[in-house]
C-alpha cells in the first residue's frame, strides 16, 4: 500500500514538473512574441501620426504592463510551488 502511494505520489510529481514546464515555455514564447510585436507593429498601430522614436515611447506603457504581469504569474507559482513542498 505505501509503495503505491509513493508511486503516484512520484508520477503526480513528473507530472506537475512538465506541466510547469510547458506551461512556463509557453509564457516565454508569447512575452518574446509580444515583445517583437510591440516594438514593431504596435507604435505604427495604435500612433500612426507620430514618428517612430515617438510611437515606440508612448507604447511603453503596454509593453511595462506585459512584464509586470510576467512577473505576478511568476511569483504566485512560486509560491505555490514552496506551500506545496511544504505540504509534503
Amino acid at each position: 500500500m505505501q509503495a503505491t502511494m509513493g508511486a503516484e505520489r512520484d508520477r503526480m510529481a513528473t507530472r506537475a514538473v512538465s506541466a510547469a514546464t510547458i506551461g512556463t515555455a509557453l509564457e516565454w514564447f508569447d512575452f518574446t512574441l509580444y515583445g517583437a510585436v510591440s516594438a514593431t507593429v504596435l507604435p505604427k498601430l495604435f500612433f500612426p501620426t507620430m514618428d517612430a522614436t515617438t510611437a515606440l515611447l508612448a507604447s511603453l506603457p503596454i509593453r511595462i504592463g506585459v512584464i509586470a504581469e510576467v512577473q505576478v504569474v511568476a511569483t504566485i507559482t512560486e509560491a505555490r510551488a514552496t506551500a506545496c513542498q511544504a505540504e509534503r
